[in-house]
């Protein structure tokens, strides 16, 4: 597979941000808890995206397909955090479940699929015939 191009990084970059800021935004938006809870929601909420941006970081070594997977990977879980924490503001449930559930399912996904591009990595990468 051929680099993953700049403009891919810079875009998944530029979506993780508005992603992640999107998400505190909706958070607070949700309901008013308590401090302590505010700020354990916070943590949570943006662990996801610390995960991805670490991982964007440790990627300059990666194969191209799992640095091109980590990008898209940047761009689903922002836009589909955004869209579940919007669909939850919107309907006025006020029910924490999103906010506790989104993360875990992100880290999952992006733990699973980022091990699969990894092997899928090794698999393609040409042999030493040294």
């Amino acid at each position: 597979m051929a680099e993953p191009s700049g403009r891919l990084r810079q875009l998944a970059r530029v979506v993780l941000g508005i992603g992640a800021v999107g998400s505190l935004v909706l958070l607070f938006l949700h309901g008013r808890p308590s401090t302590f809870l505010l700020i354990l929601f916070t943590g949570w909420v943006l662990a996801p995206f610390v995960g991805l941006a670490w991982a964007d970081r440790l990627s300059s070594r990666w194969a191209p397909v799992t640095r091109a997977t980590l990008y898209y990977l940047m761009l689903i879980v922002s836009v589909g955090s955004l869209a579940v924490y919007g669909y939850d503001v919107a309907s006025g449930y006020g029910r924490a479940f999103f906010f506790v559930a989104v993360p875990i399912v992100a880290w999952v996904v992006t733990l699973i699929v980022l091990l699969l591009a990894a092997l899928a990595g090794r698999r393609s990468a040409p042999k030493n015939l040294t």
